[in-house]
């Protein structure tokens, strides 16, 4: 049986990325990353992820690829959570 966790999570995601790239095709291309699996960003892609379970906890963060790899080997949940949150702000 699959566990499914309901609990509120808060998100973000800093980058630092050439100011060229549109700001729409930097939030398709993180979402791909997720999609694929693999979590690679174009060479000089600085991205970072914030979370946090609670509403008064001080927010984690982390760089993009480690963060999402580690989460992967807990719970699928959050790559559905992150993509979600990524697609709201299209």
């Amino acid at each position: 049986m699959t566990k499914i966790r309901t609990r509120r999570l808060w998100l973000g995601v800093r980058f630092d990325i050439p100011k060229d790239v549109p700001y729409d095709r930097i939030i398709r291309t993180l979402i791909r990353s997720i999609n694929r699996g693999d979590y690679e960003l174009p060479r000089g892609w600085r991205v970072v992820i914030e979370w946090r379970n609670k509403e008064d906890d001080e927010m984690r963060r982390g760089a993009w690829k480690p963060e999402l790899e580690a989460s992967r080997k807990s719970s699928p949940g959050f790559d559905k959570a992150v993509v979600h949150y990524l697609e709201n702000q299209l």
